[in-house]
């Protein structure tokens, strides 16, 4: 653990945060691209292995893209206090700590917004460490196996398998978390296929830390040549910082996969590409053996962000790509539906009085691509929030509950978001935290809906003609120019809000009357024209969707 003082010194730091553009993203983009050309033959030699550089995007891509971003934040953060503190880097500099190896995707994400971490991040960019001089610094974090669960394991696969031998034909399709809510059309697809869906139990995605560090097998990354100071960087941190289940735990979950894993040719899914490291091992075995990957959409952002990492990754690693509903000059690209609608459908709100209004996440330490949420832009919008409800009749703001996404986490209460709720609830006496669970139930109950990110919850709202209306900064949100143009078409609606003070306006005037205005015909069209594009409905048996993925599947 580190002391308070330290955790002050590295807030101070973030005070000097940068604000992430579209630049930063082509720069880090253009890095990801080069290391990966970089990484990928070396692994291949390390593990005896010839896969394409496809297979390798799909196992370390995801890693990459998130280290890449990670260390460019914090090497902007520590050129600015250079500028203005030189004394906070030396205090900086003094810190020592132990390195910790992660073990996968999911830890090194995890690891990435601790205090702990990040000033480990903070203090090797400063001192530019070098391996030779690492060894005595490893944490040993070697796990004792249990074999019994391995063996466990193995035998679960093996009985799986014989099971699966006798259903899976040339006409089977293999299946995994492929994030389809709408049962009707899986079922009319397949159906319509004459093909036989598989799909396996995720409580195998359990992999087996088994090596501890291999200072021998990291200086593969040693000796690179580099075209810029910050590229050169990048490639001495990766020993650092390249998870433990791509190098020295390999060999082992490849060959489990592998067992675990039946042969297929047509692969489709959508969050199995991320964190699910043994059904990534055998999907890049897959696809470098010629197998079809079809990936679907899962975020509910996708399409109107220009500065999506997910989305791009997904759409490159994929022969094709299922949208809901949205597409552009991609020919990989295939609009197919959205997600379901989780309740009935909302036709008057005549005798609902209360508002939910939904905050978006925020957080300390930028983990991911530049169009997440860091500390610059949580200050900023936290005063858009401020914004809002000063100029919200204080009659209605009482009427306010707030929702906050990780509010039930146990890490809530150290949270940035926490520190809002706090602010707000300080500012604003009588606003309320929504405490249900039932995120769409929330929605039904409440006379009117406000959004301050565009997601999954906003898309859902519209399609079960929730009354709703979204506020963003624009300067924040890289609107694609399709969406730009929709955007548009709800901001003269109403529904759309690039300025907190007009959106608490516009409520003020239209409180009492909201099912007027909801109902009104330009709005349903305007509606209508949005959940199209971006939340498809299911057209039944007969949707040309079907006829279209018979072609591809």
């Amino acid at each position: 653990m580190i002391n308070k003082k330290i955790v002050n010194e590295i807030d101070d730091f973030n005070k000097f945060n940068f604000n992430n553009n579209k630049k930063s993203d082509k720069l880090c983009n253009a890095y990801y691209e080069h290391l990966l050309n970089i990484i990928y033959p070396r692994l291949n030699k390390l593990h005896g292995l010839n896969w394409k550089k496809r297979s390798w995007r799909i196992l370390i891509g995801p890693w990459l893209a998130r280290f890449v971003y990670i260390i460019f934040n914090r090497y902007q953060i520590i050129k600015k206090v250079k500028l203005k503190n030189k004394n906070l880097i030396n205090k900086i500099s003094l810190f020592k700590n132990k390195i910790i190896i992660p073990e996968d995707l999911n830890h090194f994400t995890n690891l990435s917004m601790t205090n702990q971490y990040n000033f480990f991040i903070y203090n090797l960019l400063i001192k530019k460490n070098n391996i030779k001089k690492i060894e005595d610094k490893i944490l040993k974090n070697k796990k004792n196996v249990n074999y019994l669960r391995v063996l466990f394991s193995i035998f679960l696969g093996m009985i799986i398998k014989i099971f699966t031998k006798f259903l899976i034909t040339s006409k089977s399709v293999f299946i995994y978390k492929p994030y389809f809510s709408n049962y009707r059309f899986i079922f009319n697809l397949f159906f319509k296929l004459k093909k036989i869906p598989i799909s396996y139990p995720i409580f195998l995605e359990k992999y087996f830390s088994f090596e501890d560090v291999s200072l021998k097998k990291r200086k593969i990354f040693q000796n690179i040549k580099s075209k810029n100071k910050f590229e050169q960087i990048l490639i001495e941190l990766i020993p650092f910082f390249i998870p433990k289940f791509y190098v020295e735990n390999f060999k082992k979950n490849f060959w489990l996969a592998n067992f675990f894993y039946p042969k297929h040719k047509t692969i489709i899914t959508s969050v199995g590409v991320w964190k699910d490291n043994l059904f990534k091992i055998w999907l890049s075995e897959t696809i470098n053996n010629n197998g079809k990957l079809i990936c679907r959409q899962h975020g509910g952002n996708y399409g109107q962000n220009q500065l999506i990492f997910e989305e791009k990754h997904e759409i490159k690693i994929s022969d094709y790509y299922l949208t809901w509903g949205w597409k552009n000059n991609n020919k990989k690209i295939i609009p197919t539906v959205g997600l379901n609608s989780h309740s009935k459908k909302n036709n008057s709100n005549f005798k609902k009085k209360n508002i939910l209004f939904f905050t978006q996440t925020a957080h300390k330490y930028l983990y991911f691509d530049c169009g997440t949420m860091d500390k610059f832009k949580s200050d900023s919008y936290f005063k858009s929030i401020y914004s809002f409800f000063k100029y919200l009749n204080p009659n209605i703001r009482n009427e306010v509950f707030l929702r906050f996404k990780n509010l039930r986490d146990t890490s809530f209460k150290n949270s940035i978001d926490n520190e809002m709720k706090l602010k707000l609830q300080n500012k604003f006496k009588n606003l309320k935290i929504s405490t249900t669970e039932k995120i769409y139930e929330d929605m039904f109950n409440k006379k009117l809906n406000i959004f301050t990110y565009n997601g999954t919850a906003f898309l859902q709202a519209l399609k079960m003609n929730f009354p709703s209306i979204i506020i963003f900064n624009k300067n924040y949100v890289y609107l694609t120019p399709s969406s730009k143009k929709i955007f548009k078409y709800l901001k003269k609606n109403n529904i759309f809000f690039d300025s907190p003070r007009k959106a608490a306006i516009f409520i003020n005037k239209n409180y009492y009357i909201f099912d007027k205005w909801w109902n009104t015909i330009e709005v349903r069209k305007s509606v209508k024209y949005f959940i199209k594009k971006y939340n498809r409905q299911h057209l039944g048996f007969n949707d040309p969707i079907i006829k279209e993925l018979k072609k591809i599947i």
